[in-house]
C-alpha cells in the first residue's frame, strides 16, 4: 500500500505511452485498483459461509450464477462503501489531475478553484464562493443519500 504520491511518475509515464494524457481515462485508470479496496472487498468476501456455496451446488447454480445472487447481494454493503470512498476520494484529487493534463477543457473542478483563486477573480468573493457551493453539492449528497442506501442495505 504505496502512497499514490510515490507513483506519480510510473503512472505518467504509462498515460504518456498509452497516449492518455489530456483525457478523463488518464485520469481516473490509476484509481480503478487499489490494495485498500482490494483488501477490504476480500475480507468481506472470506466473511461468506462456505456452506453457501455448497447450497448454491445443490441449487444447480452455475458459478457465475453464485457470484451475481449470492456472493453480490451478500458483499453489497462492502462494495457500496468502496465506491463512495473511491467517488470521494478521486473527486477531492488536486495532484494528479493538475498533472496529468494540461488543457483546462479536461481539468478537474478543484484545479479551477485554484486558478479563479490565483487569476483576475480573486478579489470576486461571491463568484469563487458560488463555485466552491457547486464542487462541495455532489460530496453532500453523497453523504446524506449514501447514510440512507447503507442503512437500507
Amino acid at each position: 500500500m504505496l502512497p499514490f504520491e510515490s507513483q506519480i511518475i510510473p503512472n505518467f509515464n504509462l498515460m504518456r505511452d498509452l497516449n492518455l494524457l489530456n483525457t478523463y481515462s488518464a485520469m481516473a485508470l490509476p484509481f480503478l485498483a487499489s490494495a485498500f479496496g482490494t483488501f477490504m472487498i476480500k475480507t468481506s468476501f472470506e466473511q461468506l459461509p462456505p456452506e453457501l456455496k455448497q447450497l448454491s451446488q445443490i441449487e444447480g447454480l452455475s458459478h457465475f450464477q453464485f457470484i451475481t445472487k449470492v456472493v453480490m447481494p451478500y458483499c453489497k454493503i462492502s462494495l457500496i462503501t468502496f465506491a463512495l470512498y473511491s467517488f470521494l476520494t478521486n473527486w477531492n484529487m488536486y495532484l494528479w489531475p493538475l498533472i496529468s493534463t494540461d488543457n483546462d477543457k479536461v481539468r478537474t473542478a478543484q484545479i479551477g478553484l485554484r486558478q479563479m483563486r490565483a487569476q483576475d477573480t480573486a478579489s470576486n468573493w461571491g463568484l469563487i464562493m458560488a463555485a466552491t457551493i457547486i464542487v462541495v453539492i455532489p460530496t453532500m449528497l453523497i453523504i446524506f443519500f449514501g447514510q440512507n442506501i447503507l442503512k437500507m442495505v
